[in-house]
């Protein structure tokens, strides 16, 4: 008996953190989104700080873990080449917040955010493409949408699988 109830003690304590996690990531997207529609920049040094703070809270916490932490560099340096690429399409900054976020949550999560972003983004271009409202060579800032697949991934929780 005894136990269990430590046991549930940790589920709920890691719980906790979690949820601590998700709300810093949400809001740490709020703040870069509005920043990103009113200036269309994104300030690279809150991204590293945000990075670094989690990274160290992690490891205070005993839950950095080594092959997640080493995948998020990996899909960080996979869009820094495609926005080299692409001619920066996927802008720098955008990875910068993809690398906070590599941070703050776990790698999985960020890909499935980023994808969720990418269809809500699309789907958001095309409306406005046929309405007349964008024209195909127009760009739109990114980092809301990230928002936006941040919200709907909370909200639709373990439902969406990537």
């Amino acid at each position: 008996m005894k136990w269990e109830t430590e046991n549930l003690a940790a589920d709920v304590q890691e719980d906790k953190i979690r949820v601590l996690f998700k709300v810093w990531s949400s809001g740490f997207l709020l703040g870069c989104a509005i920043v990103d529609l009113k200036t269309k920049k994104v300030y690279q040094n809150i991204c590293i700080i945000n990075y670094i703070i989690a990274i160290v809270i992690k490891l205070h916490l005993s839950q950095l873990q080594i092959q997640p932490f080493i995948a998020g560099l990996c899909l960080c340096m996979v869009l820094l080449l495609i926005s080299v690429i692409s001619k920066q399409a996927i802008g720098y900054g955008d990875v910068f917040i993809m690398l906070a976020l590599t941070g703050i949550l776990h790698v999985k999560d960020v890909v499935k955010i980023f994808f969720l972003a990418l269809f809500i983004c699309c789907v958001f271009s095309m409306f406005m493409l046929l309405t007349k409202r964008l024209s195909i060579k127009s760009t739109v800032p990114f980092v809301p949408f990230l928002l936006a697949g941040d919200i709907a991934w909370i909200i639709l929780g373990e439902m969406y699988v990537l």
